[in-house]
């Protein structure tokens, strides 16, 4: 979505980006490849969440695969708070 709005705008704009508790102006130039970055490596998770087929949504297990899909989520939320801990101690 960000992608798709910052593409038609010239690369010598400014815009504004969080960064840990920050928000940084930069250029749209600047602040593409890291968007661009960022969402190849939310993509791979994205893609491991389980497919939720319409027979198995009409049943009670959808409960279940709730459960399961918000455990992998919580998962993937503490691999990147510390992914981003890490990077902040590094930037420092």
């Amino acid at each position: 979505m960000v992608l798709g709005v910052l593409g038609p705008l010239p690369e010598g704009r400014r815009c504004y980006r969080m960064a840990g508790e920050m928000l940084l102006e930069q250029t749209v130039k600047e602040v593409k490849p890291s968007v661009e970055e960022k969402q190849k490596s939310v993509r791979p998770h994205a893609c491991s969440l389980p497919a939720v087929s319409t027979q198995q949504a009409s049943s009670t297990a959808p409960c279940l695969q709730l459960q399961s899909i918000v455990g992998q989520l919580e998962t993937t939320l503490k691999v990147k708070t510390k992914e981003r801990e890490e990077f902040q101690v590094r930037a420092l």
